[in-house]
């Protein structure tokens, strides 16, 4: 199977050398791939994952209370609306450009065009990570029950894209 990196990733080099290290670690734990083997196999200096993990146990904490800490903003909703038609929002959102610079906003501070446009973008990422979640599903689908499940979710997803697409 050909493998590349997703658009945006935040690693280099080869993704097929990368991706085979991978398989090759989940064939030898009966089809189970987990981190914690993938970071031992990754330790010794030579290995090709050895790259792609920050070893530096200091800059590694700090870069893990960020992603605590980017996780816990995002676990946060508020609820909107009547009580009738409640529903939950994200209390905060990312923002990558605008006036005030990258960071979380309040829901409904996030009013300049700029930074609406960011979260457009945003938006238009999460869609596209939606279906590469879709296409994940459809190769994992093993038996007829499965892949109907798949084809269903294939057709809701593309459509909910297609009207996404016309509005924005």
């Amino acid at each position: 199977m050909s493998a590349k990196w997703r658009k945006g990733s935040e690693f280099t080099g080869d993704a097929q050398e990368a991706a085979d290290c991978l398989e090759e670690l989940r064939k030898d734990n009966e089809g189970k791939l987990e981190t914690e083997a993938i970071i031992d196999a990754a330790r010794p200096k030579k290995h090709a994952l050895h790259r792609h993990f920050q070893w530096d146990d200091a800059v590694a904490a700090e870069e893990h209370r960020k992603t605590t800490a980017r996780s816990l903003v995002r676990s946060i909703v508020v609820i909107v609306g009547d009580s009738n038609s409640e529903r939950e929002a994200p209390a905060y959102i990312h923002v990558a450009t605008g006036q005030r610079g990258k960071g979380y906003y309040q829901n409904f501070s996030v009013a300049t065009f700029d930074e609406f446009k960011s979260a457009l973008d945003g938006l238009r990422g999460r869609l596209g990570a939606l279906a590469n979640s879709v296409a994940q599903l459809e190769v994992v689908a093993r038996d007829t029950k499965q892949r109907k499940v798949a084809v269903k979710v294939r057709k809701t997803t593309d459509k909910f894209t297609t009207e996404m697409a016309q509005i924005l």
